[in-house]
């Protein structure tokens, strides 16, 4: 049997008092008819008179009764509507309220069909970065847990954080164990007109006490010797496929330098103070959270773009946490409140 709505339900109520009244009205005239001994018209009912005590009261009770029955169908006519409380949808739209057969109000598990003016599109592109991926691992810890595939869970899971707000369509350079060539993903930054850009990395160090969450933003003159060193072995990933970057790395430090503009590197560096706030109470940070490198990555000069290096699997507690599905969840969604922070100061900054 289908279901029926609220308004389905009140209708029923009132035709069936109305046809109540109905049979009320024809008894009252087919009773005053046998009285009377002749066929009687509609407007007669009213005028059926009988001298008999018993018919009188039966009469009047019957036209108190058809009163009653009438001020009860207005009042459900006219009624004000009165505010249900409304379970929303997944969506964001309020689910439908129907009737099930044993009369008991139940939200619908379908979503509403929602129009054009109800779609709330995002505001901002964001592209994500796992790095590595295919036949580039990245770095390995002496139990084997792989760069590529720590970094793939924690994109996936910042995808789904960023894309739960409503505010950002979310794009992943990779989002399976795929190769992906370092220039490509940057170009990929480009091609998608991002808003900005984080790059996901877990590299390993040859002093496993080093611990700890770093941000890095693009620069061609290294913050410091270990952050030159990082670039350096991050940016040759891409002889693996053939392509040996190291011997373009005058040609794009050229173009960086002509074509970067000073507002993407301001908004990167601005959204790695914000990265490094929100991240705090969540995760330790190392010595400098913030550092700058030559990364190819980070280099397309109109997407402000940021590399997170999440942690180093040469550390055995680091390694923990990014195996950790709670730890992930809730970087992810410190992350989440740092991209959030981050456009709304833009938006400030703009009208200023």
């Amino acid at each position: 049997m289908p279901l029926k709505t609220q308004a389905d339900v009140e209708s029923s109520k009132g035709l069936l008092l109305l046809s109540v009244y109905a049979r009320a009205m024809q008894g009252a005239l087919y009773m005053g008819a046998a009285l009377r001994h002749r066929q009687p018209t509609l407007n007669q009912v009213w005028l059926v008179s009988d001298h008999s005590k018993g018919f009188r009261v039966l009469r009047f009770l019957l036209q108190i009764s058809c009163l009653l029955m009438t001020l009860s169908v207005f009042s459900t006519a006219f009624a004000p509507a009165v505010a249900k409380p409304v379970r929303r949808h997944h969506s964001g739209l309020a689910a439908p309220l129907i009737i099930s057969p044993d009369g008991n109000p139940q939200t619908s598990s379908i979503a509403p069909i929602a129009t054009d003016a109800e779609v709330v599109k995002p505001k901002f592109t964001i592209a994500i970065d796992p790095g590595h991926g295919g036949i580039d691992p990245g770095a390995s810890s002496a139990d084997r847990v792989r760069e590529k595939d720590v970094v793939l869970a924690f994109g996936l899971a910042l995808k789904q954080k960023l894309e739960m707000t409503g505010q950002f369509a979310v794009v992943m350079t990779r989002d399976d164990d795929t190769f992906i060539p370092l220039q490509n993903r940057a170009r990929m930054a480009r091609e998608i007109k991002a808003d900005l850009l984080i790059a996901i990395h877990a590299d390993k160090l040859d002093d496993p006490s080093v611990r700890g969450t770093t941000i890095y933003t693009v620069s061609e003159k290294a913050s410091d010797a270990e952050a030159e060193a990082l670039a350096q072995k991050e940016n040759r990933a891409d002889i693996i496929s053939g392509m040996d970057l190291g011997h373009q790395k005058a040609e794009v430090a050229n173009m960086l330098i002509n074509l970067a503009q000073r507002e993407s590197k301001s908004q990167a560096l601005m959204f790695a103070k914000q990265v490094v706030n929100e991240i705090a109470p969540i995760t330790g940070l190392t010595s400098k959270p913030m550092r700058s490198a030559a990364f190819v990555v980070l280099k397309a000069p109109e997407v402000p773009s940021v590399l997170v290096e999440l942690g180093y699997l040469s550390n055995s507690a680091d390694k923990a946490k990014l195996l950790s599905k709670t730890w992930r969840d809730a970087m992810a969604t410190a992350l989440t409140r740092a991209v959030e922070q981050h456009f709304v100061t833009v938006a400030t900054a703009a009208k200023q």
